[in-house]
């Protein structure tokens, strides 16, 4: 019982007090060293950050950024190499035509809505066509030996 008498007399005291202070006018007051204080512990916080935090995110980002660039580039390129191999198709296709069939310009016609000279001019050079011819005819008959 000694103890609960104690402890109330104590919150009482404490009480008095705070309605003394409040009636002086104390209430809050303003530490300039505490504001220091606050404002230096905010700058450190944002330093670690920027160092930690922001620094290695925007490097990350840099580096993606020029992977997708350059994967972009790449991509393009292989666009364009790919619309260069269509081409040369097209005309080993014409020279494998007219190697074959001996036939002239005329007999030919038109290629892809071009004239025929058009697509000639564009053709491989006969070299090139034997070779083709040749690496043909020895595909062809290593299939026929297979079977």
């Amino acid at each position: 019982m000694e103890l609960i008498a104690l402890a109330g007399g104590a919150a009482h005291s404490g009480l008095a007090a705070l309605t003394a202070e409040t009636e002086t006018g104390a209430g809050l007051q303003i530490n300039l060293f505490w504001v220091i204080v606050a404002a230096l512990n905010f700058v450190l916080l944002l330093t670690l950050l920027w160092q930690f935090g922001f620094g290695p995110v925007s490097r990350m980002l840099a580096e993606r950024r020029e992977r997708i660039e350059q994967g972009l580039r790449d991509a393009e390129q292989a666009r364009q190499f790919s619309w260069m191999g269509r081409q040369h198709q097209r005309s080993a296709r014409l020279a494998e035509h007219l190697f074959v069939t001996g036939e002239g310009v005329d007999a030919v016609g038109v290629e892809d809505g071009r004239p025929i000279s058009k697509a000639r001019s564009s053709a491989p050079s006969p070299t090139s066509v034997r070779k083709w011819q040749t690496s043909l005819s020895r595909r062809r008959a290593r299939s026929s030996a297979s079977r």
